[in-house]
């Protein structure tokens, strides 16, 4: 029915756990109390009766809420579980619900606010009815703190709906943020940006974008990780897309693609890489074959909108750099001999086509 869930505040000054449910008129409850070490010891235990907000379920859901940038306070601390499961990680955390109706427009929900005093989650939901809701998608960590920030695309006319709960079981005040905002340009592999290697930085933001639910994960999931997508075509050199500079306002991360938008292959990929100033950047480095277009698409890690920008160059690489463009070796007792001065840091991931073994 509950989980107890760890409290350390005013009202608990010791620490302390507390669990809340719906209590059925004349059903038969059981408390198991248990030390969390191997110490015993006594304890008190109080409780209490009180009435829970309307929306802690999902038919009393609060909305539908102005695309316009309506901000509503609310607090799940008087909250239960209400049966549904959280789009994350499946936890029986108390939580509050909302509506929109979609306008066609990409929906950005959050509560990135100094309001929220707790490490709150959003899931949200798509469906014909309360008893019958699928998950779009989720957030935990954005806006560079314990608060969340989703982006999702929306159909006019169709009904979406919110639950903002806690991490695991904790509870607290928040305040939630929804508008309405133009899909990014560049927010499909098919309408990538070209870039040209060496030309200067091109200013970017996730702002808009969604989730690519047709391409391999690289380095983030893009079915759950918003990003935008450029491209690139190789001219026989070695390539590096970064966006280690300082217009970007949080972390970011890189995977390349080759192939097409509707078969792409993992190429590598970078992100959170310590040689930025800021260590919240993304570098990635492959060999560009003559002719062949690559797919970049740069994603925000937290699952939120940041401003940042890409920059593509071209580098002399040693012959034998990169997997793309590696030396065959024949088994014939012969030592052969090389050297690693000169050669490129390449991170190597599991679903790239050049794996090391």
């Amino acid at each position: 029915v509950a989980e107890g869930q760890y409290e350390y505040n005013e009202s608990c000054p010791g620490g302390g756990y507390k669990a809340t449910w719906k209590a059925e008129n004349g059903v038969d409850y059981y408390l198991f109390l248990f030390s969390t070490n191997v110490q015993g010891g006594g304890f008190e235990v109080s409780l209490t009766e009180f009435t829970p907000p309307s929306n802690y379920v999902c038919d009393k859901g609060v909305g539908p809420l102005d695309l316009s940038g309506e901000t509503i306070a609310g607090s799940t601390l008087d909250s239960i579980y209400d049966g549904t499961p959280d789009c994350s990680y499946k936890t029986l955390s108390p939580g509050l619900w909302y509506t929109v109706i979609g306008n066609g427009d990409i929906v950005r929900v959050d509560t990135c606010s100094q309001a929220t005093q707790f490490d709150s989650q959003i899931s949200i939901y798509r469906g014909d009815s309360c008893a019958n809701l699928e998950c779009m998608t989720y957030n935990d960590d954005s806006c560079g703190a314990l608060t969340s920030a989703v982006q999702f695309p929306t159909e006019a006319g169709e009904k979406y709906y919110i639950k903002v709960h806690g991490h695991g079981y904790f509870t607290g005040n928040f305040e939630l943020s929804v508008q309405s905002i133009p899909m990014a340009a560049n927010n499909f592999c098919s309408s990538s940006t070209p870039v040209t290697p060496g030309t200067e930085v091109v200013k970017a933001s996730t702002f808009g974008a969604t989730y690519s639910e047709d391409a391999p994960p690289c380095v983030l999931d893009p079915s759950s990780t918003p990003g935008i997508w450029f491209t690139v075509q190789g001219r026989g050199k070695a390539i590096t897309a970064s966006t280690c500079l300082s217009s970007s306002t949080s972390s970011t991360s890189i995977a390349v693609y080759s192939g097409t938008c509707d078969d792409l292959v993992c190429i590598t990929g970078g992100g959170y890489d310590y040689h930025c100033e800021d260590s919240l950047a993304g570098i990635a480095s492959w060999y560009g074959e003559d002719g062949v277009d690559y797919y970049i698409l740069v994603q925000a890690d937290d699952g939120s909108g940041v401003d940042t920008g890409l920059s593509v160059t071209e580098f002399e690489n040693v012959d034998n750099d990169f997997c793309q463009i590696a030396s065959r070796v024949e088994v014939d007792g012969e030592t052969v001999s090389g050297t690693i001065t000169g050669a490129t840091s390449v991170p190597i991931f599991p679903n790239a086509t050049c794996i090391v073994y």
